[in-house]
């Protein structure tokens, strides 16, 4: 669902077990969120943010990284 966010996970090699373990959370759940099956939060999507910083040192917006 979240087509820039799956980019650039693919590109900079985070993987959903990533954002589970970032977030302290199942990678299924993890996996459900990522496809738009589940809501995410809005605190979970500035950790997914800071995750891309600490991994990648890169920053993105939340606009860009969860557009639709």
């Amino acid at each position: 669902m979240y087509k820039n966010l799956k980019a650039e996970m693919s590109r900079y090699g985070i993987e959903n077990k990533d954002i589970a373990s970032k977030l302290n959370i199942t990678p299924s759940t993890a996996s459900l969120k990522l496809n738009g099956k589940a809501k995410v939060t809005v605190q979970e999507a500035w950790s997914i943010q800071d995750l891309f910083v600490e991994k990648a040192s890169v920053n993105f917006t939340l606009d860009y990284l969860f557009e639709i």
